[in-house]
């Protein structure tokens, strides 16, 4: 196995069992709103006990104790009028979920090509179209060369 590979994702766990990683993923889960899940706790009720609810939240992580609750479900309507089914997990279940998302967004980031745009925060999807057409653009002349004089290749 690749060792600098190895190095680098060697515990994703490990690297979320900070007091100021959850506390930065509270902050995401506040900033993005949304409501409460199975136990009907929410982010206003949470965030009164803040520091209390992410102690205990960090210390059943390093025990190895946490487990996720099951998810809300909540119907939706869509434009064609039938439901969509919704999961609304717990608010500590989307802490520890963003949490886990800030130590793995970085290090896929990297690795992927950068003219991929579906779905990174970095690209719009315009700028992926360009780079796209771009590319089929270069492409098609390297065939038609290919086509008027295959010696060379």
């Amino acid at each position: 196995m690749n060792q600098e590979l190895k190095l680098k994702w060697h515990s994703i766990y490990g690297q979320i069992l900070f007091e100021r990683k959850l506390h930065e993923a509270w902050l995401q889960v506040k900033e993005n709103k949304g409501a409460g899940g199975i136990d009907g706790e929410t982010l206003e009720s949470y965030e009164k006990k803040l520091d209390e609810n992410l102690s205990g939240l960090l210390q059943k992580l390093r025990d190895k104790a946490y487990v996720p609750s099951p998810v809300r479900r909540q119907y939706i309507p869509k434009k064609n009028g039938k439901m969509r089914p919704l999961g609304i997990p717990n608010i500590e279940d989307r802490i520890v979920q963003q949490a886990v998302v800030n130590v793995l967004q970085p290090k896929c980031e990297e690795s992927i090509m950068s003219w991929i745009g579906s779905w990174r925060s970095t690209v719009s999807a315009s700028c992926a179209t360009l780079t796209i057409f771009s590319y089929s653009r270069k492409r098609r002349k390297t065939s038609k060369r290919r086509l008027k004089s295959p010696e060379k290749y």
